[in-house]
């Protein structure tokens, strides 16, 4: 959605105040840099940092402007991999030592 909304400055400019009550000033393009297990991993490793737990959790609310959208992003997630969830939780600690 968020790459459509950029490539459509437009729409954006219509539908973020209708869904979201606010003006267009105050959203921003969103670039994610860490999406991925393997990512975050690596990244992790990157900053001295162990990786002690990472879940994927799914969110079939994420999507959910309305009701049917909220049952075709459940079914969905039925299908998807179970990495592939919307959301990563994770808890990084520093190396014992």
């Amino acid at each position: 959605m968020n790459r459509v909304a950029g490539a459509l400055p437009q729409l954006q400019r219509r539908v973020v105040p209708k869904m979201y009550g606010r003006i267009e000033a105050d959203t921003f393009r969103v670039r994610y840099r860490a999406n991925t297990e393997s990512v975050l991993r690596a990244m992790a490793a990157g900053c001295g940092l162990d990786v002690a737990e990472l879940r994927v959790l799914s969110d079939p609310t994420y999507l959910a402007l309305n009701n049917f959208m909220f049952r075709a992003s459940a079914f969905t997630e039925r299908l998807l991999p179970k990495s592939w969830g919307v959301h990563l939780l994770g808890d990084l600690t520093r190396p014992a030592g």
